[in-house]
């Protein structure tokens, strides 16, 4: 925003100084020759002033295996990327707290974030091996998880949830602003927070694991270990069919759900992906991957 404003009063300013001199030399001036350098001059400035202000903004490149706090506004303007195209051991970590600001974060290998608040303008995506561990703050985009990362959410708000390609994301809280879409053998298990928009599940395998409580489709209630295929309606078209449907229930934390929901997995997108009321035993599943996830946490050197 700053950028932009500056752009608009320094091409305001050129474009005053041009019309001046271009009025100011047609009326006194002698030499036609003078006149067409100044103007070419001043159009060369507003150009260069043009061309500055609306470069891409700097990309920043982590890749220190070092603990970076973003507490502040620094990255405002840049896109930060962790570990891209290196093979870190423990991995570059980044936390990013109250007050932090970056266009975007990416990260990747064996890196990881722990976002305990600020903003996130663009998106924050986790690639390769990489974990992110969401309690709090914006993300004004995506949320994305692919390519064998992981992630936790339990607090916090974004736009998309994206998770594919062996990824895995537990969400306990937070808010998801639209919709949560699952695909290539990835697994999401939401056990709390709200989503605004839609839950899917498609090409190939993509899983939702649903906890809580009194779940139910079309007023029919739905018991642990139910797949929503089994009581979605097949809706079949020229390109594609899948199941939808709108699911209702509570969450664990309380959070109510009313969503529509779509699993693709007929046609050239058959596989065996669903959206699953979550059977007894994953509960337990799921807090022994909370244990998993933290002693990982705790093996990782900080250096500050």
């Amino acid at each position: 925003m700053k950028r932009l404003l500056l752009t608009i009063v320094f091409a305001g300013f050129c474009a005053s100084v041009a019309l001046a001199g271009s009025v100011f030399f047609y009326l006194f001036g002698k030499d036609r020759k003078v006149e067409m350098k100044m103007l070419i001059i001043l159009l060369s400035l507003f150009l260069v002033a043009n061309s500055i202000s609306f470069a891409d903004p700097v990309e920043i490149d982590f890749f220190d295996n070092a603990l970076h706090i973003l507490s502040d506004a620094t990255y405002q303007d840049n896109g930060i990327r962790v570990d891209m195209g290196v093979d870190n051991y423990p991995g570059t970590r980044i936390e990013m707290v109250d007050n932090g600001i970056a266009r975007f974060i990416h990260m990747y290998s064996n890196s990881d974030i722990n976002m305990d608040g600020g903003l996130i303008n663009l998106n924050l995506a986790g690639v390769d091996s990489s974990t992110i561990n969401m309690s709090n703050g914006t993300i004004g985009g995506d949320f994305e998880v692919y390519d064998n990362a992981f992630a936790t959410v339990s607090g916090g708000s974004f736009g998309h949830m994206r998770v594919s390609n062996n990824s895995e994301v537990i969400m306990t809280g937070g808010a998801v602003g639209l919709n949560v879409t699952v695909l290539d053998d990835a697994v999401a298990t939401i056990s709390g927070g709200t989503i605004t928009g839609s839950i899917a599940v498609g090409s190939y395998n993509g899983t939702i694991y649903l906890d809580g409580t009194d779940f139910a489709i079309n007023g029919i209630s739905l018991t642990k270990g139910d797949k929503l295929s089994d009581f979605g309606t097949l809706v079949e078209n020229s390109i594609y069919d899948y199941y939808e449907g709108t699911i209702t229930g509570i969450l664990s934390d309380g959070s109510i759900m009313n969503n529509d929901f779509k699993i693709f997995n007929q046609e050239y997108l058959a596989g065996y992906g669903d959206i699953i009321i979550v059977p007894e035993p994953t509960s337990l599943l799921l807090f022994g991957a909370g244990l998993v996830l933290l002693r990982r946490r705790n093996d990782k050197t900080r250096v500050h």
